[in-house]
């Protein structure tokens, strides 16, 4: 009775004026029957179902690559008594009936239901000669939300073999791509004729989307380097200040606490007839500007590394791929999406560099303590300017001042710059191969 009801509808709908007739492709159909709720039904789960049932056939139409006709199609092809008799329609001898009736080769019967407290879709591939199940697929979901985002797996799944047609004027929106894509893999094609699709699709995707390894260890040398060179730079820097401290005519106590802040008293024996004391200016500028190239090179590294970042944001070379599209290697593309060692292995270097920057002032007082009883306090090296005793302890309070900030100041926005990469790359080293 009911292949006659569609079989009647059908001929009435080729019969029909120009405009509501159905479409006459010659490809191969599938199709998309109702989807049945099973248990008690109310108007959120009836809603649900025609939600899902409308996602699935379109899913379906970008991954099987047949003329799919869903409910829009089935009301232009068939009766309303028809359509009725349909939506009940889930027994392999029906589908073989609508499926002879309509001159579908496959249909998709699903059913909605709870299993155990969650929502349950299951959806079986039928092939009309047989009406035997080729494929079938089943999700689970604590929501009804979570239900409809899972039908494109659940059509990746069931069209799994379906090949795609690079001539097809669909094939771009069915790979979920724009046009780059689809001749980036036009010229894979061209290069390896006997290969898949499929595959050579997938190669695609993962060659220009997945994030670089290499880009990633780089970047996180370089700030290891800069951190080290932190390191470098305040060693050679409490050793110019220690040996201008030192050769200044002052008497510096030997106790601890004078150490670090020495006290400034210019010596009677040094001073000339005028009451002046002879001011090593030359070794005061040395001791600042000797460590310099040393740190002008740890921000340089850490420039370079902000630099390969910037670089690597901007995804320059990405394909877009919707995560709707068709014709790729799931699991190959989750495999490329995982977290790679070199990700990781950047950002213990990034850390270690940041941390190096913030070691530099302990690295500068190991220094500067024992060199405090290697330099001779009793020598005057290079030339010298006659001060006041006044203008002396100014200046030489101020060349301090100018040292210890430089020390405090100098590596702390470099470590944070390269704490903040760690981050960075902890949220990065997920490669984002196919986008939302």
């Amino acid at each position: 009775m009911l292949a006659w009801l569609v079989l009647t509808g059908w001929i009435s709908a080729q019969a029909a004026p120009e405009g509501a007739a159905a479409p006459t492709s010659q490809r191969a159909r599938l199709l998309v029957l109702p989807v049945q709720v099973v248990g008690p039904a109310n108007d959120e789960t009836v809603t649900v179902a025609r939600g899902l049932e409308r996602s699935l056939t379109s899913a379906m139409a970008r991954h099987s690559g047949m003329e799919v006709l869903g409910r829009t199609e089935l009301a232009a092809l068939l009766s309303a008594e028809a359509r009725s008799e349909l939506a009940g329609c889930d027994a392999t001898n029906c589908v073989a009936e609508v499926g002879d009736a309509l001159g579908a080769e496959l249909a998709v019967v699903s059913q909605l239901g709870q299993v155990e407290g969650l929502w349950s879709l299951q959806c079986t591939l039928v092939e009309r000669r047989g009406a035997q199940a080729r494929r079938r697929s089943a999700v689970r979901a604590r929501s009804l939300d979570g239900l409809l985002q899972s039908v494109e797996p659940v059509a990746r799944h069931l069209s799994a073999g379906s090949s795609l047609s690079l001539a097809d004027p669909k094939a771009r929106e069915r790979l979920g791509t724009d046009e780059r894509g689809l001749q980036l893999l036009k010229e894979a094609a061209a290069r390896d004729p006997e290969r898949d699709v499929a595959a050579l699709w997938t190669d695609v995707i993962i060659r220009h989307n997945r994030e670089s390894q290499l880009l990633a260890l780089a970047e996180g040398g370089l700030l290891l380097a800069g951190g080290m060179t932190f390191i470098l730079w305040a060693g050679v820097f409490g050793s110019t200040q220690t040996l201008y401290t030192t050769v200044t005519p002052q008497i510096v106590s030997r106790e601890w606490d004078d150490v670090v802040a020495p006290s400034v008293v210019p010596p009677r024996s040094r001073m000339d007839d005028q009451g002046r004391v002879p001011y090593p200016w030359l070794m005061a500028v040395t001791a600042l500007l000797l460590p310099l190239p040393l740190l002008v090179a740890a921000h340089a590294a850490g420039a370079g590394a902000l630099a390969l970042a910037l670089v690597d944001a901007q995804d320059r070379g990405r394909v877009p791929v919707s995560a709707q599209g068709c014709c790729r290697d799931e699991l190959e593309v989750r495999e490329a999406a995982r977290p790679g060692a070199g990700h990781r292995a950047a950002a213990v270097l990034a850390a270690l560099g940041g941390f190096a920057a913030l070691g530099a002032p302990a690295c500068y007082c190991a220094v500067v303590i024992p060199c405090f009883r290697l330099w001779p306090s009793d020598a005057v090296l290079g030339p010298t300017v006659a001060l006041a005793p006044d203008t002396f302890e100014a200046i030489y309070a101020l060349q301090r001042v100018v040292a210890f900030t430089l020390l405090a100041t100098a590596g702390l926005p470099y470590a944070a710059g390269a704490l903040g990469a760690v981050t960075a790359l902890f949220l990065t080293e997920r490669s984002d191969v196919v986008d939302e």
